[in-house]
């Protein structure tokens, strides 16, 4: 009869674990890196981002050098 009072009781129930937990996401953290770099170079000017199937990628943006240029796009499927 007093273990089951024990059990009863609201304080021995168990609690919902409150902590939260953190999902590493790497691609997200070398963008940031790869952001920061550009930065620390004085390329901030070139630095883009896109949307493709709802999440952003990082783009760089290189104004022509020349007058009658046509553009050009080049991907890249790694950093």
């Amino acid at each position: 009869s007093i273990a089951k009072a024990a059990v009863d009781s609201p304080t021995s129930r168990p609690q919902p674990n409150s902590t939260k937990r953190v999902v590493p996401e790497p691609e997200k953290s070398r963008i940031e890196a790869l952001e920061d770099t550009l930065k620390q170079n004085h390329l901030a000017h070139q630095i883009n981002f896109l949307q493709a199937q709802g999440s952003p990628f990082l783009t760089l943006y290189r104004s022509s050098l020349t007058r009658d240029s046509q553009g050009c796009a080049i991907l890249l499927e790694s950093d």
